[in-house]
Formats: C-alpha cells, structure tokens, sequence
C-alpha cells in the first residue's frame, strides 16, 4: 500500500537547496518525487516510509534511513532530502510505535528483526538498485549496528554518527545511572506528541525542565510524578535493571555488529559527546579486525557532532563507498581537532604514538615531577548526597551549546572537591589519548562513586575547563585501595603559561544520578549517608596523573 508520488514544490526546492548550501554540500544534480508508503511485517504491523527517487537520474545508490523521530519534513531534510537531490535514492521508516508506524515502541529491542525485515522487503520492489547504504546518528546508529549484527549482503556502506550499540551501556554504563537515559524518555515522548519542532524548542530547557525531577528521592517516584503516573514501560524496565551487563539488556546489545561488519564504515563523535566511549571502542575494534574504518573527533556535543559538522564528509564517503563516484574521499583515515591549539590533525590511527608523563600527586594540593617527600600525607572530601557535586564543566547529552568552553572554574572552590595545580607550565604539552589517573583511595562507607577530571587553568589563574574526564560507580567490595581510571579520550595543547589541573570528587549530578551512600537501590532508596574520601599522596602510597604525551614536557 502507498500514495501517490509527489514531485518537490517550488517551495521544497528552495529550502533544499538553501539547507545543502549551509551543510556544506555540492551543487544539487536533479529535483526528486517522494511518497509514502506501507511496510508489511510478519506479525501485523505495518511500518510508515517515505521513498524519495530521484527524478530525470538514474540513482547512484540507494539509502536505507529507519528512525524514531518521525519521517516529516524537518527530520527528513538532512537524511533524505539533500541526498535525493543530489542523486541517490533515499527510504526513510518510522520505527515501529512511532510517529504513523503500528506498533508498540519497545526502545532498542525490535530494531534488528525489523531493520532486516524491511531490507527484505525493500529488496522485492523494482526500485531498489541492488544495494544500499545508511546513514544516521545517536538512536540512528544503534540501528545501523542492529542490521550489522547479521550484515546483508548488499549492504555496501555506512556513516555512523555518535551511534551507541548498547542500551545497557547508555544507562549503566559506569556502573551509575546516565539521567540522559530519562531525558530521552521524555523527548521520545514529545516526537509522537507535537512532533521534531516542539522537541527542539523543548531541548531548550531540558536541562531545567529535568532538573527537579532528578533531585528527586526516591527517584522512581520523583519520574512517576513528572510523567504524570504514565511513565513509559521500558523506562520503568530499565530503571529497574542497574546493571549494564544484566541479562534483561542483552536483547538490546549490537555489540555483534561490530564483530560482525564487513562494509567500510565512517564514525563520527565529539570531545564533548557522552557516547565517545563507545565510538572508540567501535573504531579500536573495527581497526583491530582489518575493517576498513575511518574516525572523526571534532569540538563537538553529542547533538552538535550530527548533520551540519559531519555531513560534508559523510556525503564524500558515500560518494566513495556506495555511489562508486569518487576515490580516496578522505585525506587520512583519522581526523581530531586539537583543542587548546584549535586545528583539525591527520593521523593514520588513533591514538597517536605517545610517550607517559607522570605528574603526582603532593601535599599543598600540587601536582609534580617530584615524587612525594617521606611521610603519609593525605587529602580528604566529603560526598553530601543530601547536597551532591554539581556537573560542571561538562555538557549533558542533548545539549547543542558550546560544551565544555562554560568551564569547570566552580568546582574549585567547592569544600567536597580536591584540587590539585602544577606549577605554571614552561612550554607547551600536547596529550593525545586516554590520560590515565592513578589513586591511593578509601571511603568510610563502600557506597561510593569518583569523578575524576583533567582540567586546564588559565595563565590568569581565574578560568579552568575541563579536557578530559570519567566517572565510575566503586564496586561495593573492593578488594585494593589503588585504583586506575582511564579518563575519556582527548587531543589538547596545553599552552605555556597555563597549569595543569586534577580534581577528585564523588559525584557528578544530574549528570550521573548520585549515590545515596546507604547501599539502597539508586532507583527506589530514599536514606542518605554522607561518605568521606581519603587520597593519600606519600612516597609509600603514590597518587598520580599520567599523561600521553605527544609534544612538550
């Protein structure tokens, strides 16, 4: 079942190629029709599409673009609509539950099933080329990897941006809850509600809107009230799961598409993304199995790494890998922006090759070259889940602002955060990689949480923002006092004149929801208990900050 195909309009016409002139694409080569369809799926549901082909053109390709956000015109803009009008044929559908899709939408457990199902179908109309590529970013990814954990063989080329492959990882993924995991209920939402529009005006105040809701306890109750008692089923599902590895998201993990993949596949994320974890991890891994891989790492939030940065060269790699049009579509396999020096780097892999620079931790709240003198001095802070560390610094996963450049400066002046400053550097350092922190740590209570970040200090002294980052749950029954954490991926210069700066705290919230210190579920506890930190820095307990260093020191 399907309309009738409709050519673009004059007025279409005009913002597509207004919208392709911003995006920094090439000159459009035809107009195109479009019209909906219906995709019959074995169990009765049948699925909403829109197929757009290129009018007076034969297709270059064929693009396969499955998303929750609704297949109307704001979404279709960037994913269909600029690709059509340059040639290639393009077949949006609403995931199943969303937008005119049948259905129940279950998050992340029916995209595989259905992702195939649709290619089977897409593969008996006689306007299908033979093969096909894809293309999307965030949930958009996660479904590229749910067709790759059983590759169709004419699946030919893929353009990931910031695509996360597990939900448990998205929720649990440190071992503590990412409220961004609610605050995607709550825009999934508003998408089958008034629609992409309202959800962008809505992403304006998120943060605020939210913030009540996760300083609630217990937070179950605190979500209940907001979702006004109609709190989406899986949400409830996953909130009750605080494991990453809990078998209950196993359905939910397309870890196998990148064991499986064997399609060249570009992947894209941001310094300031909470999923570029996950997009190194995909990339190390695809690189490790000889896949042909290309990464990209820009100055970018998760929203902001997405369209308008990224589609340029996601054009190219079609052209390239699906269209056959172009040759060597990139200039290396590995693009960074380093940060602090603020140019985009060529590299053949990432990470760099890197020599260790140590900087320990001291008595006087420094961090040195020098070894710690005799004696065992140590530094402590108090976690007040009642009054948790606030997330400073760092940007939540729908934020689209300027990222980490609001500084972290408030955290050092905060009584439940350690603060360790070198001396003002001589000349300039370059990190590329994981900066790894090496602590001598206790608590008085095993309920407890560590945020770690590396920070950079103005040659002022008044401004501080963070480079680089982790937080992680402690497990209950640790077994050492020595912990090391491997902050988050980074490439920044730090300039002469600036420091080098660690803080250490106990919590990151709203960012991660805060642990209650009781030993009570995070989901459903209510009691309080304040936990103190002990870092000891002695020559006899070494504390340190090591970092990879490609330039300088």
């Amino acid at each position: 079942m399907s309309s009738k195909a409709v050519s673009r309009g004059f007025f279409g016409g005009l913002v597509d190629k207004l919208a392709g002139r911003q995006l920094g694409l090439p000159p459009e080569v035809c107009s195109y029709t479009v019209k909906r369809v219906r995709i019959p799926l074995e169990d009765d549901v049948q699925i909403a599409a829109d197929l757009y082909i290129p009018i007076n053109q034969k297709p270059f390709g064929t693009l396969f673009v499955p998303t929750p956000y609704g297949i109307g015109f704001l979404t279709s803009l960037s994913q269909a609509r600029v690709f059509a009008a340059r040639g290639y044929q393009v077949l949006t559908s609403s995931c199943r539950g969303t937008f005119e899709s049948g259905g129940t939408l279950e998050p992340f457990r029916n995209e595989a099933k259905d992702g195939h199902a649709i290619v089977a179908w897409m593969r008996e109309q006689e306007w299908y080329t033979g093969s096909f590529g894809t293309i999307g970013g965030s949930y958009l990814g996660y479904n590229q990897w749910a067709l790759l954990s059983d590759p169709p063989s004419d699946m030919k080329a893929s353009v990931i941006w910031s695509g996360l492959h597990s939900m448990g990882s998205f929720s649990w993924g440190n071992g503590a809850l990412a409220s961004h995991m609610i605050a995607w209920a709550d825009v999934q939402s508003r998408v089958g509600n008034g629609g992409l529009l309202s959800v962008l005006l809505h992403l304006r105040s998120l943060a605020k809107t939210l913030q009540p809701v996760l300083d609630g306890v217990p937070l179950l109750d605190s979500v209940d009230q907001y979702f006004q008692k109609k709190t989406p089923g899986w949400l409830r599902d996953a909130l009750a799961h605080p494991r990453s590895d809990d078998a209950y998201f196993q359905p939910m993990d397309q870890s196998a598409g990148i064991e499986k993949a064997n399609i060249p596949i570009l992947l894209t994320s941001g310094w300031d993304d909470p999923i570029l974890p996950d997009v190194v991890w995909q990339y190390q891994r695809l690189l490790e199995r000889g896949i042909h891989v290309a990464l990209t790492l820009g100055p970018w939030t998760h929203l902001g790494c997405q369209s308008q940065n990224s589609l340029p060269e996601s054009f190219k790699w079609l052209e390239e890998h699906l269209g056959h049009r172009v040759s060597n579509s990139r200039t290396s396999p590995v693009r960074v922006f380093v940060t602090g020096l603020k140019e985009w780097r060529d590299l053949p892999k990432w990470p760099p090759p890197t020599t260790a620079f140590d900087l320990f931790l001291n008595a006087g709240k420094k961090l040195s070259r020098e070894t710690p003198s005799s004696g065992a001095p140590t530094s402590t802070f108090e976690f007040d889940p009642a009054h948790p560390t606030p997330s400073v610094g760092v940007p939540l996963v729908f934020d689209n602002g300027p990222g980490r450049s609001q500084g972290d400066t408030a955290l050092a002046s905060r009584s439940d955060v350690l603060v360790f400053d070198s001396d003002t550097l001589k000349s300039e350092v370059e990190v590329c990689g994981k900066p790894v922190v090496q602590l001598e740590h206790s608590t008085d209570y095993p309920d407890a949480d560590l945020w770690v970040v590396l920070s950079e200090v103005n040659a002022s002294g008044t401004y501080s923002r963070t480079i680089s980052e982790k937080y992680l749950r402690l497990p209950r029954e640790r077994q050492t006092e020595t912990i090391t954490i491997s902050l988050l991926d980074c490439a920044h210069r730090f300039s002469k004149g600036t420091k080098i700066r660690l803080f250490v705290a106990g919590g990151s919230h709203p960012r991660y929801i805060r642990n209650l210190g009781s030993g009570e579920d995070p989901v459903k506890g209510a009691n309080m208990q304040i936990v103190q930190h002990t870092v000891r820095h002695s020559n006899s307990a070494i504390s340190k900050l090591i970092l990879p260093v490609t330039k300088g020191a």
